[in-house]
């Protein structure tokens, strides 16, 4: 268990410039009733481990430097817009947004919006480190880590089960912390990663490949429809764009296909004939095999898999 009540504990990483502090209480703008202690002991220096984490909202705009310590801050905002900001970057995000703040570091935080509402998590553990460490390698993520996803209800209804698990003091509640942490905050990170991002020298009919692959990719695309709507041939379309990506056009189609048929299962539903559809690929049988083959289990399986992580520890899961 922490040494520190909650209150302290953000008063001692969130130094508020707006509105100012006073007599070192926290500003009146900022909701904390949702935000909690682990009410487990730290005593496995292996597994990922939340000492406080839950909602942080602010009814006002802030303006806050946020100083991580031995922790890194894991976040996801699901109302609202906020600016993160360390001396060398600055980005702007909103709704859906998954942020990660380093460990030992400092980082200015200010919201545009009258109601913003922050998951926030501040983690420890060596296998945090290990995957952190791996994170940062990308020039990318150098300074810190953040992305987009579309997965709204399901990530919610995970940070929920994380939340309540806080509040639990029983050892099975700790396991299923990592657990549910290890999944939203690792395991989703990669959901969206088979679109490609970072080339900058791609031709013009590379790219415009690549945008209607990305955002058409309900379509029944083919070698020679491509041709014909791009006016080159399509030997050439399949070598420039293989040779830009080191993937064949069809080939991403369809990673792109898979990783937003991930993302309908967990976010709505919609039947596999319906995600099928939506996806492009309205024979079901082509589309179940193409998921197994994709991820090991059909769609419905990892529909069920992922859903119920919540509420039972799979067998097969690995740390």
């Amino acid at each position: 268990m922490n040494t520190l009540s909650k209150s302290d504990f953000i008063s001692e990483h969130f130094h508020f410039n707006k509105p100012l502090s006073l007599n070192d209480s926290l500003p009146s703008c900022l909701d904390i009733n949702n935000f909690f202690e682990n009410q487990q002991p730290y005593e496995n220096d292996v597994l990922p481990y939340i000492s406080y984490g839950g909602v942080l909202h602010f009814d006002r705009n802030i303006d806050a430097d946020i100083q991580t310590g031995d922790y890194y801050m894991c976040g996801y905002i699901s109302e609202g817009r906020i600016q993160i900001e360390t001396e060398a970057e600055s980005y702007i995000g909103e709704t859906h947004l998954v942020f990660i703040c380093y460990k030992d570091s400092i980082y200015n935080i200010k919201s545009f919006s009258k109601d913003t509402t922050i998951h926030t998590y501040f983690v420890s553990g060596l296998a945090v480190d290990s995957y952190m460490q791996s994170l940062m390698k990308n020039p990318e993520n150098i300074h810190s880590f953040h992305k987009d996803f579309d997965m709204h209800s399901f990530i919610i209804n995970s940070l929920s089960k994380i939340d309540y698990l806080l509040t639990e003091e029983t050892r099975m509640g700790l396991f299923r912390q990592s657990l549910l942490f290890q999944y939203v905050f690792v395991r989703l990170l990669n959901v969206q990663d088979t679109t490609i991002t970072g080339v900058h020298n791609a031709s013009n009919h590379v790219t415009r490949l690549k945008k209607i692959l990305d955002t058409r990719y309900q379509e029944a695309h083919t070698l020679d429809s491509l041709q014909e709507e791009l006016g080159l041939n399509k030997y050439r379309l399949c070598r420039d764009f293989s040779k830009t990506y080191n993937i064949a056009p069809l080939k991403y189609l369809n990673t792109v296909r898979m990783s937003k048929a991930k993302e309908l299962l967990l976010d709505t539903e919609n039947t596999i004939v319906e995600i099928g559809n939506a996806v492009g690929i309205p024979n079901t049988t082509h589309f179940i095999n193409q998921f197994k083959k994709e991820t090991g289990d059909t769609p419905l399986k990892y529909r069920q898999h992922h859903i119920q992580l919540g509420d039972s520890i799979p067998d097969s899961f690995l740390f």
